[in-house]
C-alpha cells in the first residue's frame, strides 16, 4: 500500500481504499483509532504546547471521526498521570479549598467517569474543603487517593471545581507561568 500510495503521489489511506485493502468503514474505525491513540499520548509530555490557529480552514476532503476528545481525558490522566504527579499538582497549588461550581461547563457524563470516580467526583459536590482534608477522610488506599486526586484534576481543569474560588481558566490566564516551550511528539 505504501508504495502504490507513493508511486502515485497519493495519501496513505486513499492508496488502501484504491486497493481494496480496506472499505471505508474501516478505514474511518482505523484513522479514529490511531488518532484517539495519539490524543492519549499527549498526555506524556511533560512540557510543550499545543494550539488552534484562527483562520485556518480544515481540510475540505477530510473525513469526519467520532472522536469525543472529553471524553479522553480521565482516559489519558489514568494511563499517564503518576499518583506522584497528581499530588505534586496540588501541593504546587498550596493545597487550595476545592469546591464545586454552581453551574457545570457541559454535562459531567461527557468525561466518562467510571462509578469509583463518580463517587469522588459526588463527595467534591457536597461541600468544599482542603485537598489533603478532602483526602484524608474520603481516601482508606493508595487506590483511593489516587482516583481523587485524579478527578480532582480532571473536575479542576474542566471547569467543574473551584481552587480556592478561582477557575482553572481563571488561574491559568493571570498567571505568566514558566516559559513555554515546544515539543514535538
Amino acid at each position: 500500500v505504501a508504495e502504490h500510495a507513493r508511486d502515485r503521489e497519493m495519501p496513505f489511506e486513499a492508496a488502501a481504499l484504491q486497493l481494496g485493502v480496506l472499505d471505508a468503514p474501516g478505514l474511518v474505525r482505523a484513522v479514529t483509532v490511531q488518532l484517539e491513540r495519539r490524543l492519549l499520548e499527549l498526555f506524556r509530555w511533560r512540557n510543550g504546547h499545543f494550539g488552534f490557529y484562527a483562520g485556518q480552514e480544515p481540510p475540505r476532503d477530510g473525513m469526519r471521526l467520532d472522536v469525543d476528545p472529553i471524553g479522553l481525558l480521565g482516559r489519558g490522566l489514568a494511563a499517564h498521570m503518576p499518583l506522584t504527579a497528581l499530588g505534586a499538582y496540588f501541593t504546587r497549588l498550596g493545597n487550595p479549598m476545592i469546591s464545586r461550581v454552581a453551574i457545570d461547563p457541559f454535562p459531567l457524563e461527557r468525561l466518562r467517569l467510571q462509578a469509583r470516580e463518580m463517587r469522588f467526583s459526588a463527595l467534591l459536590a457536597q461541600k468544599p474543603a482542603r485537598v489533603r482534608d478532602f483526602l484524608r477522610a474520603n481516601c482508606k488506599s493508595e487506590e483511593d487517593s489516587e482516583t481523587a486526586l485524579r478527578v480532582m484534576t480532571l473536575l479542576y481543569q474542566s471547569g467543574f471545581i473551584l481552587t480556592d474560588g478561582v477557575s482553572h481558566a481563571t488561574q491559568t490566564a493571570g498567571s505568566e507561568g514558566p516559559p513555554r516551550t515546544t515539543t514535538n511528539s
